[in-house]
């Protein structure tokens, strides 16, 4: 009888800790109710009354740069148990577990293809290590309890088996087989299909592959030095395509944009200069001392190539680089750091996004990060003690406390975002002139049934900034409850003006002029309703009501009201425009 492999058991061991150490730290988020953008882009959206539109071929097609893969997965959530935001949060979840077993593997992989100089139990503490800090870690919390943020675990899950399969064929010793590099290249390609479905990230997979490739082998290596020899040629080729990228990028803002109101509102340049402050003052501090987290971080803007907040950032970013490279025994710190580096590069250089930060964007990086730590950790402990049973002990203790620390503070997060209220005056208090979170506490007590709440932060957002249709809309329709219809009207005007192709705000609009007798008024307003709108059954009947008894034309009006039953045939009075229609010979 075969004993089983004491190698793989531990190996099961270590991958049976990581699994329920993450759901013990995310049990308390799966009862959360959706937040943010999951209630617009979710519940609200009504292509979810069909989920099976979302799982057709067609739609993965037709929409496919609109991240029709990730829609996909949603789809198929809605059509297995509705629209409960328990069975949303536990794929999360589980996608977030499955991408730290895959971490496990990977760093296991590196450590030996780096040749990191460990013993077996060493180099496996250091993966189990690494993939709890990526598991357990509170910056994470926004990628798996934000359930919009699915787009980064899903695509984070190609991406880790993509570059895991990469790792297993260098390991198998395959690099010069013709039908090993065929293999690589058709996973690859169709990983970077399916990936780019989800969220444009995996785009630098081959660029991490390639760098992973070349840096673990030795300096006499004949691909090294058939590389050293072009140096120049390869130097060239990589200028003349990043000056090609750079003109481009110059000549056409809205080039590789994430929207064009990014572009509009922040600009390219101000979007990349600022980006290097983020990911050096932001990121990486949140990474070393993850407190003060918020869903909505204030930024402000980097506007000028002097400012010395940009190049004191670059100044940091090259000296975490170079001392990686000068002082590492192996190529394995540098490469986490340059990992950290290169997935971050999508939303963190020139792709202009609304957000200057937002910590779900570092959730794949952080792995590179936390591999680099963990390696700074353990070289420390062993300059501190020579005894191994010492030197175990204090990496032990050290790696508990750390991990146990990062799960409390994950459970504490979590609850953070188990209520709209809690997680909008957290974001208040740490970003107090950012008009998002007063907009969203707007809205929060609105559906509370707090309207004086409510108007009070919506009214504040305008004093703030008063440039946003929807706040201008939300609290005229609070107004309007409450009954003063003056107040409601001057808001439904501004937001009009704002954005004038909105079709619902000339109907209230042409309803308040009714109200008020301003008959011609009144029937602009609700005529330029019905024609950004033709649906508009209140619309409809509005200006039926208004010709037939107001304008004096029963004809006219009658027609209306056929049109308003015709769209909406259960509306309230019914009957009674029935009624009416048919007193008109």
């Amino acid at each position: 009888m075969n004993r089983p492999n004491p190698t793989l058991r531990s190996d099961i061991v270590c991958l049976l800790v990581i699994v329920f150490s993450g759901l013990l730290a995310y049990a308390n988020h799966l009862d959360n109710p959706f937040q943010f953008d999951s209630v617009r882009f979710l519940t609200e959206n009504r292509m979810f009354a069909d989920p099976a539109q979302l799982l057709t071929w067609e739609f993965w097609k037709t929409e496919y740069t609109s991240r029709s893969g990730l829609f996909w997965t949603f789809g198929l959530n809605a059509a297995l148990h509705g629209m409960s935001p328990f069975g949303f949060h536990l794929v999360n979840l589980a996608f977030h577990l499955m991408n730290a077993v895959l971490l496990f593997l990977i760093t296991g992989a590196a450590l030996e293809y780096f040749g990191w100089e460990g013993t077996g139990n060493e180099r496996r503490g250091v993966s189990l290590f690494t993939a709890l800090l990526f598991t357990l870690h509170p910056i994470q919390t926004e990628s798996v309890a934000y359930v919009m943020s699915r787009s980064e675990l899903v695509a984070g899950w190609f991406y880790l088996t993509g570059f895991y399969f990469f790792q297993r064929q260098l390991a198998q010793g395959n690099t010069h087989s013709s039908a090993a590099w065929v293999r690589v290249t058709l996973l690859t390609g169709l990983i970077l299909v399916l990936g780019y479905s989800i969220k444009p990230t995996i785009a630098t997979l081959p660029a991490v592959m390639t760098l992973y490739f070349l840096l673990g082998k030795n300096a006499d290596d004949p691909l090294i030095l058939s590389l050293r020899r072009r140096a120049l040629w390869l130097t060239g080729a990589l200028l003349i395509a990043v000056s090609l990228l750079a003109a481009k990028l110059i000549s056409d803002p809205y080039f590789l944009a994430g929207t064009p109101a990014a572009v509009e509102q922040i600009g390219r340049q101000t979007y990349c200069l600022t980006q290097p402050w983020v990911v050096v003052f932001y990121y990486l501090k949140l990474l070393l001392f993850p407190f003060n987290l918020n869903i909505d971080p204030d930024i402000a803007p980097v506007t000028s190539w002097a400012s010395p907040r940009f190049w004191a950032s670059l100044l940091v970013i090259g000296s975490l680089l170079t001392a990686a490279w000068k002082r590492g025994r192996t190529r394995l710190p540098f490469f986490g750091l340059a990992w950290f580096f290169i997935v971050l590069a999508p939303s963190s250089s020139f792709v202009t996004l609304l957000d200057m930060a937002a910590e779900h964007r570092v959730y794949l990086a952080a792995w590179g990060f936390f591999l680099f730590i963990t390696l700074a950790l353990l070289n420390v402990v062993r300059r501190v003690s020579k005894n191994p049973g010492k030197r175990r002990t204090l990496a032990g203790t050290a790696a508990l406390a750390l991990l146990i620390g990062c799960a409390g503070l994950t459970v504490q997060r979590n609850a953070v975002w188990s209520d709209e209220l809690v997680l909008w005056h957290d974001a208040l208090a740490k970003s107090p002139n950012k008009v998002r979170a007063l907009v969203n506490l707007g809205h929060a007590y609105t559906l509370r049934n707090e309207v004086d709440r409510a108007i009070e932060y919506y009214e504040r957002s305008l004093q703030q900034n008063g440039h946003y249709f929807q706040t201008y809309y939300n609290v005229a329709v609070l107004y309007l409850e409450k009954g003063q219809v003056d107040r409601a009207f001057e808001h439904f005007k501004i937001a009009a003006n704002i954005d004038p192709t909105v079709p619902d705000v000339f109907g209230r609009l042409g309803d308040i002029y009714m109200q008020r007798q301003q008959w011609k008024e009144a029937d602009a307003h609700l005529r330029r309703a019905v024609e950004l709108n033709p649906g508009y059954a209140a619309a409809f009947r509005s200006l039926g009501i208004l010709h037939y008894f107001y304008l004096k034309d029963p004809k006219t009006g009658a027609a209306f009201l056929k049109r308003s039953l015709f769209l909406n045939p259960g509306q309230p009075d019914a009957d009674k425009m029935r009624l009416l229609i048919s007193r008109v010979p």
